[in-house]
């Protein structure tokens, strides 16, 4: 058998991807966009708080503002090599999926357990007074139904 007739038997068996390539592309783009939003918006929280008369200065945030600024730039590339069909694209967004999952799982989890813990000793205001039953649950179960969409469903995707 030569190595055409292989190519060629070889070439039916073929799935395009690119479609989901592109979809996926989108959605870190998408990401990286709403974390480069983040960055002007935390300079432009700390100038209120300053004019407030808060005592922070600028140098708490710096941490969060590099944060957001490499998440921005590594989404974008990702999302930009997904779309361009690059082989190196979907490795490193199964990496960064699959990191992403591991600390939201963990998130969620030490989310649901300190949630917990606060619901157990939290007091009403007044004797009279008491949360209803359903409200406290909905306190802890909305919070965690976000963090799980955020944070597991979407790397899982």
């Amino acid at each position: 058998m030569n190595s055409s007739a292989a190519l060629e038997g070889g070439a039916g068996d073929f799935k395009s991807r690119k479609t989901g390539l592109m979809i996926f592309g989108v959605m870190p783009i998408l990401l990286g966009g709403m974390c480069a939003l983040f960055v002007p918006l935390m300079l432009r929280g700390q100038t209120l708080a300053e004019q407030a008369g808060s005592s922070q200065n600028t140098q708490t945030i710096l941490p969060s503002i590099l944060v957001y600024a490499i998440l921005a730039i590594a989404l974008v590339g990702r999302g930009v090599g997904s779309i361009m069909v690059r082989r190196w694209a979907r490795t490193l967004l199964l990496i960064f999926s699959c990191l992403w999952l591991i600390t939201g799982a963990i998130t969620v989890i030490v989310t649901a357990f300190l949630m917990a813990q606060f619901m157990a000793g939290t007091a009403s205001p007044t004797d009279d007074e008491e949360l209803p039953s359903w409200a406290g649950s909905l306190m802890v179960a909305l919070p965690l139904i976000f963090l799980g969409v955020i944070y597991v469903i979407m790397p899982l995707g």
